[in-house]
């Protein structure tokens, strides 16, 4: 399993490519330093009609095309927002956004298990 954080607070800075082993999938999480801890909101988590817009990903695929998925903030303080169905990922973060929040991938197991019992 493979984790780490990546943030960006440099204008025009280029877009992280995040791959994995090919057997593997992505997992980001998103951290929004933005939304208060569910602990520090008494009214709950805070579910805007609009997308704050902390990064976009995209995704290229065996077949050339490519998925890009907008990764949105303001929600709540931590959350899964997006999982790969590639093992190779493309993010870039939105500036004016970076700097109140980080997303951390993982790198996740998938293909078939077979198990064996004795009898």
């Amino acid at each position: 399993m493979l984790a780490n954080i990546y943030s960006s607070s440099v204008p025009g800075a280029c877009p992280f490519i995040i791959r994995v082993q090919p057997h593997q999938r992505i997992n980001l999480t998103l951290t929004d330093f933005s939304v208060a801890r569910a602990d520090q909101n008494p009214l709950g988590p805070v579910h805007p009609e609009t997308c704050k817009q902390v990064a976009i990903v995209k995704e290229l695929h065996d077949n050339g095309s490519s998925t890009v998925t907008a990764i949105c903030g303001g929600r709540e303080r931590e959350t899964i927002v997006y999982m790969s169905t590639t093992n190779t990922i493309e993010v870039q973060f939105n500036q004016s956004y970076a700097q109140q929040a980080v997303i951390k991938y993982q790198g996740i197991q998938t293909g078939i298990v077979t198990l064996q019992f004795d009898t």
